[in-house]
């Protein structure tokens, strides 16, 4: 599959199951209320704290599917998978977080101390806390490149210590081909960024803004993104493991939610 393939079946695949697609989006709009509210009011009291609650375990939830996703798109299945075994979906989703913040607790550290050299007031300061913020976007990019192949790494094999196998991830991002796997890191970037726009839009228009963005925007961004992860990933398996018993540990079983 090439990358104008793989672009193009990623666009089809969050609409595969319309049921399970909009279910998701309510997983996401779960987390997305509560979110706002908090970021609107930033008052500290008990409601909104109680808030918090539903919206960290729609998160890991919601993350988790994700990371399902991904692990049906190694599969070869082409619909979007069940929504099922809640626990299990929960616990998926921490191991992303988990991931995500090993590989993001570096650049966040620089990107701090770059704030907070903007802030101290000196000139030089400034010019050395800008400098210190691209390195940290810089950092940010390439966590997100290897990110794009330690996930579908750990959906693949089924535990965290898979995707921080960097040598191993290298690899197989040279199978597919660096410039190429770059080309593809850069669509997804302007299609996501797009989306994020459009969401945010749309998020203008007063409750049922946000209620869209949730259900519909959201969900296909991130299910977009899932499929691409899971699609490129897949290129690397086409001569490598031949036998279906090894491969993404514990399926997913398709069922109607």
């Amino acid at each position: 599959m090439d990358m104008g393939d793989i672009i193009a079946n990623s666009f089809k695949y969050p609409l595969s199951n319309w049921k399970r697609f909009l279910l998701f989006g309510l997983i996401v709009l779960i987390y997305e209320l509560p979110v706002q509210i908090i970021s609107k009011y930033l008052d500290v009291s008990l409601y909104l704290i109680l808030l918090i609650i539903p919206a960290i375990i729609a998160y890991f939830l919601m993350t988790g599917y994700q990371l399902r996703a991904i692990g049906s798109s190694l599969k070869g299945e082409d619909e979007l998978p069940a929504l099922n075994k809640w626990p299990q979906m929960f616990i998926d989703g921490l191991k992303v977080f988990i991931l995500s913040f090993i590989y993001g607790i570096g650049p966040a550290i620089v990107l701090g101390f770059g704030f907070i050299l903007l802030i101290t007031g000196s000139t030089v300061a400034k010019v050395l806390g800008v400098i210190v913020l691209l390195i940290a976007l810089l950092l940010f990019m390439v966590v997100y490149l290897i990110l794009m192949m330690a996930l579908p790494n750990m959906a693949y094999y089924g535990d965290i210590s898979a995707g921080l196998r960097l040598r191993e991830i290298y690899t197989k991002i040279k199978k597919i081909g660096r410039l190429e796997y770059f080309v593809i890191f850069i669509i997804l970037i302007i299609i996501v960024g797009l989306l994020a726009i459009a969401s945010g839009i749309i998020s203008l228009l007063p409750v049922i803004g946000l209620v869209i963005a949730s259900i519909i925007v959201i969900p296909f961004s991130n299910l977009f993104t899932a499929r691409v992860y899971g699609l490129i990933y897949k290129e690397t398996l086409d001569e490598e493991v031949k036998d279906p018993e090894l491969q993404v540990e514990n399926p997913p079983e398709i069922e109607t939610p």
